[in-house]
């Protein structure tokens, strides 16, 4: 009797922790219910809950991102683009250098693309109209598949205007960087990928 016991309750918290950190239900109609919904990794449906949230989104799209390697991602992106989402993003020189890298093709989308020089920028974190998504990882497939990585998403407006304020912040503090050019040179190789034009912080062009 006591091992079906603690057997019984076994089961009854892991179903209880499973409720709380990966709903199974729709994630978007999840988070209409919910004030935050948290999320830890490594968990496969964690790329299809962010991409849902692209995909549903219907005014615009702010990302503060490190680097973004993860093809669905992007071609959720583009998507958006085309339903007239407004997008811009915010990233780091280095994370150019990623094998896979999406973001010139993002660019060449049509998505304004802000790249941060002169100091690190670090962060990890995706304004919608309605919604908040931030944590640890990068967009790519080790990041939202993969790692040990943890995100929450907040369904707040007071935390939309302020993640928004910040993104707009960075954004002009990269928009006085002086023009200049870089090289992308993937990790591990030795020949030039393309060549990366920057005007007041943003791509202008690329080669």
């Amino acid at each position: 009797m006591i091992i079906r016991f603690n057997y019984a309750w076994y089961v009854i918290v892991v179903i209880f922790v499973t409720n709380i950190s990966f709903p199974n239900t729709d994630f978007l109609n999840s988070l209409s219910k919910e004030k935050f919904i948290s999320l830890f990794g490594p968990e496969k449906n964690i790329k299809k809950y962010f991409c849902s949230l692209i995909k549903q989104e219907e005014k615009f799209i702010r990302i503060s991102i490190y680097n973004l390697t993860c093809k669905d991602v992007a071609d959720q992106l583009i998507k958006a683009k085309k339903r007239n989402v407004s997008i811009e993003i915010i990233t780091y020189k280095d994370g150019l250098k990623c094998r896979g890298e999406q973001i010139t093709r993002l660019w060449r989308a049509g998505i304004p693309i802000y790249v941060a020089t002169s100091r690190l920028m670090h962060n990890k974190y995706v304004i919608l109209s309605k919604v908040v998504w931030t944590g640890s990882g990068n967009f790519s497939e080790n990041g939202l598949r993969l790692n040990y990585e943890n995100f929450i998403v907040f369904k707040n407006r007071n935390l939309v205007y302020k993640y928004r304020n910040n993104f707009d912040l960075i954004k002009n503090k990269i928009k006085k960087q002086p023009s200049r050019i870089i090289n992308i040179i993937p990790r591990g190789s030795n020949k030039v990928k393309c060549t990366v034009f920057l005007v007041n912080g943003m791509i202008k062009n690329i080669k």
